[in-house]
């Protein structure tokens, strides 16, 4: 089963300059598959601009760190995550929301128990 962040912003966000952001990474974005790569390591990527949401999904293996980096360095709202459904949709009944600076202070938590 895959997983999702969703993150929130309190305003539009511009689609172009989040995957410029990758970019300036090495992590190319497929247009065709909204598929984000640095060769090895793959995520699914989906920005509603008009809504202030950023989106992302696992793509056959865990999420990579840049999906991280990426979340680390855009503080946004609210960040949700969530499992996909049977079907592939993401299934809302999952959803687990946190305030940035919470998200951020647990993840970095579990970082150091590594």
């Amino acid at each position: 089963m895959s997983e999702c962040i969703s993150m929130d912003f309190d305003e539009e966000v511009d689609g172009d300059v989040i995957k410029a952001w990758f970019n300036k990474q090495d992590i190319n974005y497929d247009t065709d598959t909204g598929v984000l790569s640095d060769g090895t390591s793959e995520a699914y990527l989906t920005v509603y601009s008009k809504v202030g949401n950023v989106f992302f999904r696992e793509w056959n293996q865990p999420f990579p760190d840049f999906v991280f980096q990426f979340v680390f360095t855009h503080p946004c709202k609210m960040i949700s995550l969530l499992s996909v459904d049977d079907r592939g949709y993401p299934d809302p009944t999952t959803a687990s929301q946190f305030k940035y600076e919470d998200f951020c202070t647990i993840l970095s938590s579990k970082g150091s128990d590594e």
